[in-house]
């Protein structure tokens, strides 16, 4: 399958590796640069995501844009170990880097609000309706989040559809999601959480607000769930 960027929107250009603006984020958050760098560079070793859609030209947001990262180690990225061949791999998080704190409207019309999470595990999914495979890895993030809500699961979606409502709904309609959606139409989650090498994005965040995890292309459920037993679990056993 032929890899890509998402293409860029408005006048921004497509970043070539992940930045941070100090106009948008304080200091305190340059760690995430440090996982980020490291993290995308797994992109050019092929892994599956999607091109940008023919009817969507423009692509989603990308942050970041008037500055680049690079791993100044100049060691290539490590992946976890994958218990499905058939997952992207997962590159854990090299440094504690926290999840930036953002609220915002979920396509309900309720509020999600990042910090209220803490003490949850998240998988943050990065995804847009004409992507072959986000569409796939979907019914395995329904599955999932179904199966351990109870337990301290949350899963959340970040739509990058420029169309916002009007394609996303129907996608929700078909694929039965019940886990909470978010329409970036501002760009505000990308800001924070972009550029992407690709989508679907998915990042693993543990109960104290920590990247463990980081993927570009489908993720099965096997594999997800591999890594966030174990953070479930620890959760527990502080309990």
């Amino acid at each position: 399958m032929k890899h890509a960027t998402p293409s860029k929107s408005r006048t921004q250009s497509t970043p070539t590796a992940p930045a941070i603006s100090s106009s948008r984020r304080p200091l305190g958050s340059l760690p995430l640069l440090h996982f980020m760098v490291i993290a995308t560079c797994f992109f050019f070793f092929g892994l599956m995501s999607c091109s940008p859609s023919p009817d969507n030209p423009s692509g989603s947001k990308q942050a970041g844009s008037n500055s680049s990262g690079s791993n100044s180690s100049g060691s290539k990225p490590t992946p976890v170990e994958r218990i499905d061949p058939r997952s992207a791999p997962l590159f854990p998080s090299t440094t504690e880097a926290s999840a930036p704190l953002f609220r915002t409207a979920l396509l309900d019309g309720t509020t999600f609000d990042m910090q209220q999470t803490r003490g949850s595990v998240i998988i943050m999914n990065i995804w847009a309706t004409w992507c072959a495979p986000c569409k796939k890895e979907t019914p395995d993030l329904v599955s999932l989040y179904e199966a351990y809500r109870e337990d301290g699961l949350m899963i959340v979606g970040v739509s990058v559809d420029e169309q916002g409502e009007s394609v996303v709904v129907p996608f929700v309609e078909e694929y039965q999601v019940t886990y909470p959606i978010i329409i970036d139409r501002s760009g505000e989650v990308m800001d924070l959480y972009g550029p992407t090498m690709g989508i679907p994005t998915t990042y693993i965040i543990d109960r104290e607000g920590h990247f463990r995890y980081f993927a570009t292309g489908a993720v099965t459920k096997t594999e997800l769930l591999s890594k966030i037993k174990p953070l479930l679990e620890e959760g527990n056993s502080n309990n």
